[in-house]
């Protein structure tokens, strides 16, 4: 994949936390990219790519072993907003806003072709 078309994400950023694999899939980062784009505000990158055994390790459910699905953080004045971006392109939308800070998240994928968001919390 061309990581340079990507101007305000790197592949570091989504390898696998294990055996550091970058899997992520082109269409799915141009519709992330796109998102980034629109919200103006860096998107914190805490988990990508996962190969299937660290998935399975920590308790995955298998999504980010497709290579499109992503948990990120951005400042919780911008949860909103990000969640507004991600809904026409995302079919699936994960919050976790509960606890410390940093292990807030906003999961995204775009597994679910049924046209009709699923929207859950951690």
């Amino acid at each position: 994949m061309n990581w340079d078309k990507y101007e305000n994400f790197s592949a570091s950023e989504f390898q696998c936390s294990c055996c550091k694999t970058d899997g992520m899939d082109e269409l799915f980062m141009d519709k992330l990219q796109a998102i980034r784009t629109r919200l103006k505000v860096p998107m914190k990158i805490t988990s990508g790519y996962r190969c299937p055994d660290y998935d399975w390790k920590i308790g995955g459910k298998g999504n980010h072993t497709t290579g499109r699905a992503v948990d990120i953080q951005v400042p919780l004045d911008k949860v909103h907003d990000l969640v507004r971006l991600a809904a026409p392109s995302m079919t699936g939308i994960g919050v976790k806003m509960k606890g410390p800070q940093g292990g807030r998240f906003i999961h995204l994928d775009d597994l679910v072709n049924d046209n009709r968001p699923r929207v859950w919390s951690y």
